[in-house]
């Protein structure tokens, strides 16, 4: 018997997947699970839960999805019992956790006593996720009334000409950074105005991939895939796929595919500590001590640019190429056409000389993608990368998404202007189809909703962001080193094992299914009266009939099995003892 058998927790036999795969939008409930959606798995993220709000913001000028969905096989909501428990979980309240049923001695006088703080303990649970889900209903209500509002005040219309002077702007930046190196010959401060540029692309081209520009899908996709192959280097198609799935649930581990940074970058300690690449690079002593721990000195000057050669040169192009997406092709290679042939004679100083060789040009565009995505990467992480994340089986409503796992900068002209409006993060994640630039006229009235119903509306000053986020890397690093340390130190002194790994596991999963709801769960796991080694070895009366051989064998087990549990209680409390501070250390930064 091992160490993993005297804990019971809810095993994979104890949770039922549904055979049919459903989502609730605007009233009706469609069947999915034969349906192969065009945006890939980010559909798996609605299972058995409201998409009603995931659905409008990510498809509301599509025509075409309105077709398809109606297509779907379908029926009334509420035509089923059972249908508002099933979809309407999200954001439930943690439930009050059973101390009892552990504190209170195992004698027949007390089990009277017990059951009924058990019964008292389950009433009041299902009181406090009663009340939380109609706080929930009241808040998911008043942000549709709110769209509605907004839309009718035209709010969500395209502005045409704030497209156009978009696409002026990136044209002047560009030729301003070269006229600058030409009639000065200031190298890298005419590459930093190109720089500039190139992070500009990478905003516009975001309003183009969420079909905020035009107002028509097709246009903006046009739009977004020649400034994003041509001024950045990278896919559209590739970019919307993955930045979907961030907006239907950011900061969610094994969802949010902005949490998934290793080697590069570790902005939350659990993608390190509990991730199977995580695991493996911790072993590495190289990675710990040389990339790792001085993350937050690095990821501006090196990670970022790392991360964007890794885009240009692999990851999307290979991408457009496996997806056969070949006018993306021809805009990445136009690019490279132009850096390299057509620029270095534009480079040229007008007091005359020759124009800048293979290897200058290469050094070059190094600087410039130095400058474009430090731009980019460094504001993107100002939004989220430092506030807590969700658990892959714990689940919020769209309106919390952006109220908890996003933050707002400061509104002013010149950040308004650096970052391109997403600034206001908040608002992005509520409205990602609202032309971006009409966010500061909108944000009052999305405060007052989310403060009206309990939740944040939370702001920075753009200097206060960066301390927090360069602080964040540096934390979340320090704290994925200590739980290394202290791990590899038990190990070394042999006093972890698999079975205190299978455990482990098993004790993280079970008080997350405490504080969480399972939209799996279809039973609640019955306690199991299995006896422990002790109990058995004092209530079977066979130690009498025991050889002293055997009899000392099984003291031994008992008592390996009393210091393994010893030891897993005494791990898990330095486990939550550095999860606390880290929870209080956010709370003084905010």
């Amino acid at each position: 018997m091992t160490v993993g058998d005297c804990v019971k927790s809810t095993t994979p036999d104890d949770i039922v997947k549904p055979k049919v795969k459903e989502v609730l939008i605007d009233g009706r409930v469609y069947d999915v699970t034969k349906f192969k959606h065009p945006g890939g798995s980010i559909i798996n993220f609605m299972i058995d839960a409201d998409a009603t709000d995931v659905y409008r913001q990510m498809h509301d000028r599509s025509k075409r999805a309105n077709k398809v969905l109606k297509a779907l096989p379908s029926r009334e909501f509420g035509s089923r019992e059972g249908d508002k428990k099933q979809f309407f979980t999200y954001g439930e309240v943690p439930a009050v956790s059973d101390d009892a049923s552990t504190a209170a001695p195992d004698s027949s006088e007390n089990e009277d006593e017990l059951n009924a703080i058990k019964v008292e303990e389950r009433k009041k649970n299902a009181e406090r996720r009663e009340e939380n889900r109609a706080r929930n209903e009241k808040l998911i209500k008043e942000f549709r009334e709110l769209e509605e509002q907004l839309k009718k005040e035209g709010v969500f219309d395209p502005c045409i000409p704030h497209v156009i002077w978009r696409i002026t702007e990136l044209v002047l930046l560009h030729a301003l950074g070269i006229y600058v190196r030409h009639a000065y010959g200031w190298i890298y401060a005419g590459l930093a105005i190109v720089g500039i540029g190139q992070g500009r692309c990478g905003w516009f081209m975001h309003e183009g991939g969420h079909g905020s520009l035009t107002g028509n899908m097709k246009i903006d996709r046009r739009i977004q895939e020649f400034f994003y192959g041509a001024g950045c280097g990278m896919s559209g198609a590739w970019w919307r796929n993955q930045h979907n799935k961030h907006h239907a649930a950011p900061q969610k581990i094994e969802h949010d595919v902005d949490l998934n940074t290793l080697p590069l970058v570790c902005f939350h300690h659990h993608v390190a500590t509990e991730s199977k690449i995580g695991k493996k690079l911790l072993k590495n002593k190289l990675y710990r001590e040389y990339w790792l721990k001085y993350q937050n000195l690095i990821f501006g000057p090196v990670t970022c640019l790392l991360v964007a050669l890794g885009w240009q040169l692999y990851i999307h192009p290979h991408h457009a190429l496996r997806t056969k997406n070949y006018i993306e092709l021809v805009w990445m290679a136009l690019r490279y056409i132009s850096w390299f042939l057509f620029l270095p004679y534009a480079f040229m100083s007008s007091y005359g000389g020759d124009s800048p060789g293979l290897l200058s040009m290469m050094g070059y565009y190094l600087w410039y993608v130095e400058v474009g995505s430090s731009m980019i990467f460094i504001n993107f992480a100002m939004s989220h990368t430092h506030l807590d994340v969700v658990q892959k089986d714990e689940h919020v409503n769209w309106v919390q998404y952006s109220s908890r796992y996003t933050v707002n900068v400061e509104n002013c002209y010149l950040v308004n202007w650096w970052m391109s409006y997403l600034n206001f993060q908040i608002e992005h994640h509520l409205f990602p189809q609202c032309p971006q630039f009409r966010f500061p006229r909108i944000s009052s009235r999305v405060k007052e909703v989310l403060e009206r119903n309990g939740e944040t509306y939370k702001v920075f000053t753009y200097w206060e962001g960066l301390q927090v986020t360069f602080a964040n890397l540096r934390d979340q690093a320090d704290e994925a080193l200590q739980q290394a340390r202290i791990e590899a130190t038990l190990r070394k002194k042999g006093m972890i094992d698999a079975d205190h790994d299978a455990l482990l596991q098993k004790e993280h999963g079970k008080k997350k299914s405490q504080s969480v709801a399972k939209p799996y769960l279809r039973q609640e796991a019955a306690p199991s009266n299995e006896p422990t080694p002790a109990r058995k070895l004092e209530t079977n009366g066979s130690l009498s009939n025991m050889s002293p051989q055997r009899r000392v064998k099984l003291y031994a087990v008992v008592v390996n099995q009393l210091l393994d549990q010893l030891l897993t209680d005494c791990f898990l409390e330095v486990e939550d003892h550095i999860g606390n501070q880290r929870e209080l250390s956010n709370s003084y930064n905010v």
